[in-house]
């Protein structure tokens, strides 16, 4: 079998409107990949920034996959919380990427969203906090169900990930 090991971090996000933020990750992959070794899901640390608006996680990602086939490659999925005066975590934001598919070290900009609500709702998220979050995220991950929602931008996160490949040329799998 082939295998890929993922090596890397959630460097932090930007451009978020509130600070306190934290980050919940991830790391989905099709029914052809079997986890061999590390963590596919897990928080950062709370961080509020004293100066500007990049909050820094620096969270470590390490995964080792083995593979039978390309179908249902990597994906990593964040949902960015957001923590109040009164201790209440809201919702903030979703972003997810893809893993690129060639060795090698990569830097990504997984910009962020959240589903607006009715003018009702945005109301009472401006004045209360919380705000609309989806039944089910896993419906949005392949980007197919989204479209039909009313969107915003929220801020960006940046990720540096580092990909080794091995035994893929020998099943007939070139990058």
């Amino acid at each position: 079998m082939a295998e890929l090991h993922l090596i890397g971090q959630i460097i932090g996000g930007t451009e978020f409107s509130e600070k306190s933020i934290c980050c919940r990750w991830q790391l989905s992959s099709g029914e052809n990949w079997r986890v061999l070794e590390g963590a596919t899901e897990g928080q950062t640390q709370l961080d509020t920034p004293q100066i500007g608006s990049v909050s820094s996680w620096n969270h470590p990602l390490d995964v080792h996959w083995a593979t039978r086939g390309l179908q249902g490659w990597p994906q990593i999925h964040l949902q960015i919380y957001h923590l109040d005066d009164y201790s209440r975590t809201n919702l903030i934001g979703y972003a997810s990427a893809s893993i690129p598919t060639r060795p090698g070290i990569h830097y990504i900009d997984a910009p962020a969203w959240r589903p607006l609500g009715t003018f009702t709702e945005e109301l009472m998220r401006h004045f209360i906090g919380g705000g609309v979050e989806l039944a089910d995220a896993e419906r949005i991950q392949n980007g197919a169900d989204r479209s039909r929602l009313r969107t915003e931008a929220t801020g960006r996160v940046y990720l540096e990930i580092g990909l080794v490949f091995r035994d893929f040329k020998k099943f007939g799998i070139e990058y």
